[in-house]
């Protein structure tokens, strides 16, 4: 598992709270209502809204995953999705380039 070098932070995570929640996921350790915005590689889905303890449960052990957003909540978690399709569309990047340009940094 691995982070994009710019990743979206959801408005409802605290500046103070960013840190923790990023080292906690570096260490595969669950937190409550923490959801991951992810790209896996070989998957044909641009990207996928998991909570932490899916992303590190079982099922999704041997999964290449990278975390492009965190967000608090399923709510947040969609909002934030939906502002990473806006960024692209923003910056003129197809919607089927969307995976490639985050996982390249581009966004």
């Amino acid at each position: 598992m691995d982070f994009i070098k710019n990743i979206y932070i959801g408005e409802n995570i605290k500046n103070e709270d960013i840190n923790n929640i990023y080292d906690f996921l570096k260490r595969k350790i669950p937190m409550f209502n923490i959801y991951c915005i992810c790209i896996k590689k070989k998957s044909r889905h641009i990207l996928e809204i998991l909570k932490s303890s899916e992303l590190f449960s079982n099922k999704c052990e041997n999964k290449d995953y990278v975390i492009v957003g965190i967000a608090k909540g399923r709510r947040q978690a969609l909002r934030l999705t939906t502002n990473i399709f806006e960024d692209c569309i923003n910056k003129g990047i197809d919607i089927m380039e969307v995976k490639q340009a985050l996982l390249n940094n581009e966004i």
